[in-house]
């Protein structure tokens, strides 16, 4: 099987990927990306000569049996440096081609274009003049080389090296979230220091959930701004190591909108010892990635988008198992705490995540949990799991609502 090669797109690749890393990093990770590249290249290349043979089979096997037989990087021929020097290569009859394939041995360079003539009958016209064969040979190579240019995704491979380099250095990503207390201990204003899993150590794909819950929890508050209600003390603290194990803390408040913008806004805002470019690029390009959402359908009615809008479609959900790291008692202790108090953030948060699973195509065993509120087996299980996380400890809620949910609960036995 030939290798194909194109060092100058390789290396120019290869140094614009790095360009994001310190000099420890760019050493660190510098070989195995240009093997990557280079993989990610030679694949791409086989699969488009694959698809070229489509049409021809001849087409697909004389193009990699030239590329066997010459040891030249692709972007020599790409059409547009060729044409830019045309005076250059106007000169092809027994020459570019047939020099390239053996420096050394032109006539024997001669005899293997005429011997490909002969065997790929297919591709050339069997009237030509023996003295235009290897002319014809050799510009069909030309001609062919530029469609398969062409073709080739160099976007694409720059794309899938990057993005498996930024998953390589996401593991080395932690962030861990506390939440300032209110001291007067008023459960309306800190709604979410009683679903959040503060100081837990969150890595690799865990970050992910994290930044999706937390995007879903500005996102209710916000909501909830927007009926004057200010929930001014919904401060939390995001500690953030970044790929270079550089440690950021960010103080920011929930149901202001910073968690629907990105990493270097909310350094912006939330540290003051931070200046600008503070987070790597990767770090904040998989912080957009993560908590990245599709647009609402327009052809829909307005009541169904006001409806939709009450949520976010997130292009790439987090698992179920990592949002569960993300949250105090789990999906199912939060979704009662929702249906217990009857909190319109924690609802709204609630259905979200529910909403979220479904697209993942996993956690089905939550899909009732909200939708299905008229469902009294339903009801009551997820009311015992809430009973049983807060006789644990695990959410722990001030004595008036308690009592409060007690007195619901009683209530609804009477009916």
């Amino acid at each position: 099987m030939p290798t194909y090669k194109n060092l100058k797109y390789i290396n120019e690749s290869k140094n614009s990927i790095l360009s994001n890393l310190d000099n420890n990093l760019q050493e660190q990770y510098a070989s195995d990306l240009d093997q990557n590249l280079n993989e990610l290249y030679n694949n791409e290349v086989r699969s488009k000569i694959e698809k070229m043979g489509d049409k021809n089979q001849q087409i697909s096997e004389f193009l990699n049996e030239m590329y066997s037989n010459v040891d030249y990087n692709m972007d020599e021929f790409d059409p547009k440096y060729l044409k830019e020097n045309k005076e250059k290569f106007k000169d092809i009859k027994g020459g570019i081609i047939a020099s390239i394939i053996d420096k050394n041995n032109k006539a024997q360079s001669n005899y293997q274009l005429e011997s490909f003539f002969e065997k790929y009958d297919q591709i050339f016209d069997k009237n030509t003049p023996h003295d235009k064969i290897i002319d014809n040979v050799a510009s069909k190579f030309l001609e062919l080389n530029g469609e398969l240019y062409n073709k080739i995704e160099h976007e694409s491979v720059y794309n899938e090296a990057e993005l498996a380099l930024s998953k390589t250095l996401s593991k080395n990503i932690t962030s861990r979230i506390d939440i300032d207390i209110n001291k007067d201990g008023n459960y309306q204003i800190h709604k979410f220091s009683k679903l959040l899993a503060v100081n837990k150590e969150f890595r690799g794909d865990e970050n992910i959930a994290l930044f999706q819950t937390l995007k879903m929890m500005d996102k209710a508050l916000m909501d909830e701004n927007n009926k004057d209600f200010k929930a001014i003390h919904e401060k939390i603290g995001f500690n953030f190591t970044d790929i270079d194990g550089k440690t950021i803390h960010i103080n920011a408040r929930l149901g202001e909108g910073h968690f629907q913008k990105d990493l270097d806004h909310l350094v912006k805002i939330g540290c003051n010892d931070c200046g600008i470019g503070s987070v790597s690029k990767i770090a904040n390009k998989i912080f957009i990635k993560s908590t990245e959402t599709n647009d609402l359908i327009l052809d829909q009615n307005e009541e169904q988008n006001k409806e939709r809008g009450k949520g976010l479609n997130f292009k790439n959900p987090a698992t179920i198992d990592n949002f569960e790291k993300c949250l105090k008692g789990g999906i199912e202790a939060t979704a009662a705490l929702a249906e217990s108090i009857g909190d319109e953030s924690i609802t709204a948060f609630t259905q979200n995540l529910n909403r979220v699973a479904g697209i993942s195509g996993i956690g089905k065993h939550i899909n009732n949990i909200v939708s299905a509120q008229n469902n009294k087996e339903v009801i009551n299980r997820l009311g015992k799991a809430y009973t049983e996380k807060v006789k644990s400890g695990a959410i722990k809620l001030p004595k008036e609502k308690v009592m409060e949910h007690s007195n619901q609960k009683s209530l609804g036995a009477n009916r």
